[in-house]
């Protein structure tokens, strides 16, 4: 029994060693360090400062890439760095995600004194931080041998997602551009297809060009949230307020899903399940304003149950329509993949990588790309449509003037008919007056009233003879 005892208590002692080990993080010549444990804490009073925290030894072992979901007041991050070269160095810490509230780096050397504090998060403009970037980071120095204790507090108005990344200062500004890169090629993309989509709008005058380039435009919104660029141009308040149209872009995203698969005439029953989803998130949309992290939260789960719903849809769809409602189906499914994957992350369910973290913004550059041929192999469609109803028209044009020349000519004939008798009774009249005045003129003796009489039978002879 002892034995057994000694034993249990040899493997939690082996095991806080190990553990212990494994949050002291050695720093040697190696451009970037990413692959190492965290110790994370979370204060869901939001009540505990840093000297309450350095006090606290429930922290919890973490493999770096965070993904914990929404999760209520700070979260604590504890990690240990030791210069294990034989030269001073200098390196930055960066996080990988820009959208935190507060994001405050501890930096403590080994007799537990705190060094100094750098301030990020939305808080802070970035023109006021250590290093001038959206995201979080951190410069530190460490001479031969030195130890620092890193803490840092997190507080997300959003999911608390993110890696932490020691990187030497010319490696961090490299791997910053290199998302530059990525997030301007992602714009660049976006408004190439806008203009695409607007020149067929303004050649085809169809509605589905128009809500297309508005769901593409609206994609901009996560794409300079997520990216930290809003932060260049909008204070914390209004950064934060810009978060509630997350709702509206999947909102315009259902709606033209709906022009194209034309779900109200292929499957009305679903088409109205999808307009109750609708609904649910434009009531999201005003949820967010009230309470941000409980509304993102619900908006996540409406919108992920909606995009699952149109992915089916669609399958539906392609079953019975032509061949572009199927490459929009193809393409949609990259899109929608990526944003199911993507609020898979947000909540918590999938682990942080660049692949999850970026997946949707990759499913939106292929789904723009096979979207545009789609409806690029449209234009002969609409024009063949255009042709045949154009046909159609000509064709109702010649049968409804052949009822009317039918209708005229019976009129006409109608007419004929009348002006015909018309004559006949004003010729008969003509002749019956000349008979009563012949009839008149011979009871007649005086030569003045037959010669007026006379006359007068003259002149309507002359007028009988005119008609």
């Amino acid at each position: 029994m002892k034995l057994s005892s000694l034993l249990k208590n040899l493997m939690i002692l082996l095991f806080m060693c190990i553990s212990l080990h494994a949050m002291v993080i050695p720093v040697d010549d190696s451009d970037v360090i990413k692959n190492f444990n965290i110790l994370v804490f979370q204060d869901k009073e939001a009540k505990l400062d840093i000297g309450d925290i350095v006090k606290k030894d429930k922290f919890v072992s973490m493999p770096n890439p965070l993904s914990l979901g929404y999760k209520k007041g700070n979260i604590w991050v504890k990690f240990t760095l030791q210069n294990v070269t034989k030269n001073s160095i200098k390196r930055v810490i960066g996080f990988s995600e820009g959208f935190f509230t507060v994001f405050n780096f501890y930096v403590f050397d080994q007799s537990n004194h705190l060094l100094y504090v750098s301030s990020n998060g939305l808080q802070i403009p970035v023109d006021e931080r250590q290093i001038q970037d959206v995201v979080p980071a951190c410069d530190i120095t460490l001479n031969p041998g030195d130890i620092r204790t890193i803490y840092v507090k997190m507080k997300s108005i959003y999911s608390t997602l993110g890696a932490f990344g020691i990187y030497k200062q010319e490696d961090f500004i490299r791997h910053r551009e290199y998302q530059n890169y990525f997030y301007f090629f992602c714009f660049g993309i976006g408004l190439s297809i806008i203009v695409y989509d607007l020149f067929f709008l303004a050649y085809l005058k169809k509605r589905i060009y128009f809500l297309y380039a508005l769901h593409i435009a609206s994609l901009f919104v996560p794409v300079m949230l997520y990216s930290g660029f809003a932060l260049y141009f909008f204070v914390e308040n209004l950064f934060r307020n810009l978060f509630i149209t997350f709702p509206l872009i999947f909102v315009a995203l259902i709606i033209f899903t709906q022009e194209v698969l034309k779900l109200k005439r292929l499957l009305p029953r679903v088409n109205k399940l999808i307009n109750m989803f609708k609904v649910l998130l434009v009531f999201c949309s005003a949820w967010i304003m009230i309470d941000i992290s409980t509304g993102f939260y619900v908006t996540n789960i409406i919108s992920t149950l909606a995009l699952l719903i149109l992915i089916l849809a669609g399958l539906l769809s392609a079953k019975v329509e032509n061949i572009t409602v199927k490459l929009y189906v193809f393409a949609l499914s990259f899109f929608l993949l990526g944003m199911v994957a993507f609020s898979f992350l947000l909540l918590g369910i999938l682990p942080y990588s660049i692949f999850t973290r970026n997946v949707p913004f990759v499913g939106f550059i292929i789904e723009m790309l096979l979207l545009s041929l789609a409806l690029a192999s449209k234009i002969p469609i609409l024009e063949n449509e255009k042709l045949l109803a154009n046909k159609k028209l000509l064709d109702l044009q010649k049968h409804q003037n052949k009822i009317l020349e039918l209708k005229v000519e019976k009129q006409t004939e109608h007419v004929r008919l009348l002006l015909q008798e018309l004559r006949h009774r004003v010729k008969n009249n003509f002749q019956s007056i000349l008979t009563f005045l012949w009839l008149e003129k011979r009871a007649l003796k005086n030569k003045d009233a037959i010669a007026a009489l006379e006359t007068a039978h003259k002149r309507i002879y002359a007028m009988s003879f005119i008609h």
